[in-house]
């Protein structure tokens, strides 16, 4: 057999084992979902509605930058976060691990995931312009109204974001 079609050959293999592998992983079990706010700093806070389970991780990824490993900032919590999570981008308070702050350019769209890990758990994503973040009320959450969108709109107060994520359903919007 040809050297080339030998390669051709084991990729293919190799793609289908992949694929295999990813098929076999469960759908993630939702936990709630993400918004951001702006903190009275002028920060940008992502605030997690944590309906089921808890959040230990929230992963920033610059999707503008194709989502690659060196454009992910991730926070891990010094312990299980249940209720009301706020990572205040600017300032990560005493409940994260990392204490450097956020690096956001103005023209790149980012998302927000938190998870808990080991078990496949995630809350409903939230994406945003670094500089839509401009035109955010203080005092309310902003989500997007679909997965698939990176445009925001008020969800609700900050007092009340939890409320209202899980009175519609673990990650409803």
């Amino acid at each position: 057999m040809p050297r080339a079609h030998r390669t051709v050959v084991s990729l293919t293999g190799l793609a289908a084992v992949v694929g295999g592998l990813v098929g076999c992983s469960s759908d993630p079990v939702a936990l709630g979902a993400a918004g951001v706010t702006m903190a009275p700093s002028g920060d940008p806070v992502v605030m997690v509605a944590v309906c089921t389970g808890h959040v230990d991780a929230v992963t920033v990824w610059d999707s503008t930058a194709g989502g690659s490993a060196r454009a992910n900032q991730v926070w891990h919590a010094i312990r299980h976060l249940d209720g009301t999570v706020r990572l205040d981008l600017g300032h990560p308070g005493a409940d994260w691990s990392r204490q450097r702050p956020a690096r956001l350019r103005p023209a790149h769209t980012y998302v927000a995931l938190p998870v808990q890990s080991g078990v496949d758990a995630e809350a409903a994503q939230v994406s945003f312009r670094a500089r839509d973040l401009e035109q955010i009320r203080p005092g309310s959450v902003y989500v997007n109204p679909t997965p698939e969108s990176s445009r925001l709109v008020r969800a609700s107060s900050v007092s009340g974001f939890r409320d209202h994520i899980c009175a519609r359903g673990a990650g409803a919007r």
